[in-house]
């Protein structure tokens, strides 16, 4: 068992080294390996399944085989193990965007509800990995068209997020998807504020560009023409000359 279980982690470092053509055959091996010594709930195997499955979806691998890999592995792992609570988290996230990929939105959401329950807890209350799992139901919780629950999930997230260190990126990703949900729930002042900040702070000009659009569709829904046209003339300045992007 072992073998298998140094394999996967092998596996998983080539899949962090961006070598995915290197972690297929290992984590193929290492889940074989397992699949024949270990007994079926092992957390080992079973996290295993999921980060095959993570890189063949990203490799454009047959979704119906992902996503047989990602309910094999949550459902064989039904305890409540630290590590078998992570791998039914993962396969969860994966289902969700495989039923996103279908058009399924409800069904996204259905399944990204359940992992983010299952990463709370098993990586605590105060975790990136849960901040990212709130912000991704609250995503997909707006694109079911369930504002309501986006805006609960999204609050959520920035409460969490208070409270744990984060990279400046992953913490504008987290600013900026609040404003969009701020926005959509009509707290226009809200989304105001929010994204004069993180314009503030923005260095790429690409990201800044489309920050300023944005930040003009909320003056114009606040009513304030002079700003929409000023601050919307400001971004189209900003975008990159090489962007392909609709102003």
């Amino acid at each position: 068992q072992l073998r298998g279980e140094l394999l996967v982690e092998l596996g998983r470092m080539f899949v962090r080294l961006g070598a995915d053509e290197d972690a297929v055959p290992v984590l193929r091996e290492g889940v074989a390996t397992l699949e024949r010594v270990a007994p079926a709930q092992d957390p080992a195997l079973n996290k295993g399944r999921v980060y095959l499955a993570g890189v063949l979806m990203d490799d454009g691998e047959d979704l119906a085989h992902v996503g047989l890999l990602a309910r094999t592995a949550r459902e064989a792992c039904a305890t409540d193990e630290v590590d078998c609570v992570k791998a039914r988290a993962y396969a969860g996230n994966l289902l969700s965007q495989i039923a996103s990929f279908a058009g399924d939105d409800e069904l996204a959401l259905e399944e990204m509800r359940r992992s983010a329950v299952d990463t709370e807890q098993a990586f605590g209350a105060t975790h990136n990995e849960t901040v990212v799992a709130f912000m991704s139901l609250a995503v997909t919780a707006r694109n079911a068209g369930h504002l309501r629950e986006a805006g609960d999930a999204m609050a959520r997230a920035m409460t969490i997020a208070s409270a744990v260190r984060m990279r400046a990126a992953d913490r504008a990703q987290l600013d900026r998807t609040m404003a969009i949900i701020d926005y959509d729930l009509g707290r226009y002042e809200a989304a105001r504020d929010r994204l004069r900040s993180l314009i503030a702070t923005t260095a790429d000009a690409g990201e800044r560009a489309l920050q300023l659009r944005f930040l003009a569709n909320v003056y114009a829904e606040l009513g304030d023409g002079p700003q929409t046209l000023k601050v919307a003339n400001e971004g189209l300045a900003r975008l990159p000359a090489d962007s392909t992007q609709e102003a």
